[in-house]
């Protein structure tokens, strides 16, 4: 693997490039002359956000991005940045595969409006053409600014690769209610399966109904799956086989799954593993694959085609 350089020219006790290099090993920087300097050892084809924290800074809001490198931004108003717009670095290497799904095409589109349902947005995507499928996706707001799954969708419907699908988006309120909602709660699941399915109106079988999201978003689509396949027969799982929260799936359930992994996603790269291994044991499909980046939402809008693909049509994965 190559080595990455880092260079940062300023005033500091210590700077530490932080992000998801970090799983690549010791990032703490040394001072040579005027700057301080490390070399990281990663893929050739990584994509990463990254910053600069000096003298042991613990708050990503404030680390500082690499002016060498282009920026990436997280804006204001998602779950876990508040009121605060947070802007990092981007880490490309020069084998990184273009992002391909996520970016707009000269394509027909969907449309996607914005409603509240007892006290939630909700995002809903309407294909051009008849839904024959329908995917209920974690984390709206995310899930239509960082990792745009109306783009994905538009896209991969208008390429062929999957039936003209339609999507309903629950956004995450707060990161407290976000991880009391996606952490396995039977409410939620009783909510969503009662209340906003039913209140969108596309009615899909459970073999063409997924449920998707990913870190935490992942973990609840495991469980939504596992407890209600009578609705959902497939769950696209996108960084979210939690070591410590684990799912318990029983055999012989009729459901497909798809697992995607960071190879710079430490421990939830390691439980993931196990997660697939364990699906395998028990005689389920599971499409898989190990992506090199972290736990990054770019890699989430492209990784959400290929699960959207493997599990509509898996002759095409």
């Amino acid at each position: 693997m190559p080595l990455f350089d880092f260079r940062y020219a300023g005033e500091a006790q210590s700077v530490r490039v932080r992000g998801s290099v970090e799983a690549a090993g010791d990032t703490d920087m040394h001072r040579e002359g005027e700057e301080w300097v490390t070399s990281i050892e990663l893929p050739s084809d990584v994509r990463a956000v990254y910053w600069f924290a000096l003298d042991g800074e613990d708050d990503w809001a404030n680390w500082l991005p690499d002016p060498a490198r282009p920026s990436y931004t997280y804006p204001a108003g998602l779950e876990f940045t508040g009121d605060r717009e947070v802007v990092g670095s981007l880490l490309v290497g020069p084998d990184a595969m273009p992002l391909r799904w996520s970016v707009e095409h000269d394509v027909p589109r969907g449309t996607l409006r914005v409603d509240k349902l007892d006290g939630r947005r909700v995002w809903r995507y309407t294909p051009v053409a008849e839904p024959e499928a329908l995917l209920l996706l974690f984390d709206g707001h995310a899930f239509t600014t960082l990792a745009p799954a109306q783009t994905v969708l538009d896209n991969l419907i208008s390429a062929g690769r999957i039936p003209p699908v339609a999507a309903v988006l629950p956004d995450s309120l707060d990161t407290e209610s976000r991880f009391r909602d996606l952490g396995q709660n039977r409410s939620f699941l009783d909510w969503c399966c009662d209340v906003l399915l039913p209140w969108n109106g596309v009615i899909a079988t459970p073999e063409r109904t997924i449920v998707a999201g990913s870190s935490m978003g992942g973990l609840a689509s495991l469980y939504f799956a596992s407890e209600r396949p009578d609705v959902f027969g497939n769950a696209l799982v996108q960084s979210g086989g939690f070591p410590g929260l684990p799912v318990d799936v029983p055999p012989g359930l009729p459901v497909r799954w798809y697992l995607d992994v960071g190879l710079l996603e430490d421990a939830l790269l390691v439980s993931t593993r196990e997660l697939r291994d364990d699906l395998s044991s028990k005689a389920y499909s599971v499409a898989y694959q190990e992506f090199p980046g972290g736990h990054d939402f770019f890699w989430w809008g492209e990784t959400l085609a290929d699960g959207l693909v493997a599990l509509l049509r898996p002759d095409e994965a």
